[in-house]
């Protein structure tokens, strides 16, 4: 005899369930790679883990080892940033290793990127506008890039380069903004270059600011020692509240002769943006003018050291004077420095004044 059906038990009913089904997430589609110039071929491993984002181009494959490598570019940034660029690798499990090495970060667009397996080596092209810089790495197995070295820095066409390996030596063939053909050759085991009718200046400077923005404000006669406004490497300490702890600033540069590169001021001296320098050759001192977002601007006056640095600081605050900052500096004789102060953000305009300094008295000349 069957079994009473309990009270409220419709399972006897032979209307059909509902079953729910689970929605299952999309999964983006795996772009289609764009080719960075020089690149051959297509990537043979891709990012199934979506590491690599859709406006990344790809640089070179490396069959040997199951690496591909991408270019990624920050939209937020221009080319003159030290951090526009980065390279990332995917493995054959389609798994992305992106960089976190600040040092491999790069200031322009990655293409030419051309790989010497028998010594696991790899040479890449780096371009902002016509500038060109060419690398030089290490790779180990796993694709990573190590012991990275800047081989040549200097002008010419991206469009036109050519990356080539032989034997110990990688050579980039390109063509310089004068339409001539040229080419610089850069020996891994020697570390020295050589070049083929290049262009008049290969810039290998030691010490160059890592973001390649620079503006000229002031050189000696002869051209040994010049001041370049500009942005400080990662980690500098800035004389600006609102940069604390940023690591983040701006820096007065120093290019001594050939182009050894190092800050201007010594003694790890903060400086806001630089708006002004000037030179009092006879004497061998040194002015400049910084100012910081909402903040009245200062004029610094020193001496130059033998080196070109600048040393025995004295700072003068313009706010008890003006609002705004220093826009020009001139030397009037070498105990007067003439300081013109732009104020045109507060309503009026170009104020001036002449600072002593046998006595340290700014006199208002407007």
């Amino acid at each position: 005899t069957a079994a009473p059906t309990p009270a409220g038990d419709d399972s006897g009913s032979t209307a059909a369930t509902a079953t729910a089904v689970p929605t299952l997430p999309t999964v983006a589609p795996i772009p289609d790679f764009a080719l960075a110039p020089g690149a051959i071929g297509r990537p043979d491993f891709v990012p199934l883990d979506q590491g690599v984002p859709a406006d990344a181009t790809f640089v070179a494959n490396w069959p040997e080892r199951g690496v591909t490598w991408y270019a990624v570019t920050d939209a937020d940034r221009t080319c003159a940033s030290a951090s526009y660029s980065e390279i990332r690798y995917v493995n054959a499990a389609g798994l992305t290793q992106p960089i976190r090495d600040p040092q491999l970060r790069f200031s322009g667009e990655i293409s030419h990127f051309t790989v010497r397996n028998e010594q696991n080596l790899a040479a890449w092209v780096v371009s902002c506008g016509t500038q060109l810089e060419l690398y030089v790495a290490n790779l180990e197995p796993t694709g990573r890039i190590v012991d990275m070295t800047l081989a040549w820095f200097g002008e010419g066409a991206v469009d036109s380069a050519l990356v080539l390996w032989t034997a110990d030596e990688v050579s980039l063939n390109a063509i310089e903004p004068g339409a001539r053909a040229f080419a610089v050759e850069y020996n891994v085991e020697t570390g020295l270059l050589s070049r083929n009718d290049g262009p008049s200046r290969i810039m290998l400077e030691a010490g160059a600011p890592a973001e390649r923005s620079l503006t000229a404000l002031a050189a000696t006669s002869d051209g040994g020692l010049s001041y370049w406004a500009g942005r400080a490497n990662p980690g500098t300490v800035s004389a600006c509240k609102v940069l604390y702890g940023s690591g983040q600033s701006d820096m007065l540069w120093l290019r001594q002769g050939e182009g050894l590169w190092q800050p201007a001021a010594a003694g790890d001296f903060p400086v806001g943006t630089v708006t002004a320098a000037a030179i009092e050759p006879e004497f061998l001192q040194f002015a400049f003018a910084d100012v910081c977002a909402g903040e009245a601007g200062r004029v610094v006056v020193g001496t130059q050291l033998p080196d070109g640095r600048i040393g025995d600081l004295k700072t003068i605050d313009l706010a008890p004077y003006v609002p705004g900052y220093a826009a020009q500096l001139f030397w009037v004789d070498a105990d007067t420095l003439r300081i013109e102060t732009n104020n045109t953000e507060y309503g009026f305009g170009t104020v001036r004044f002449n600072y002593r300094l046998d006595d340290g008295v700014v006199v208002q000349l407007d």
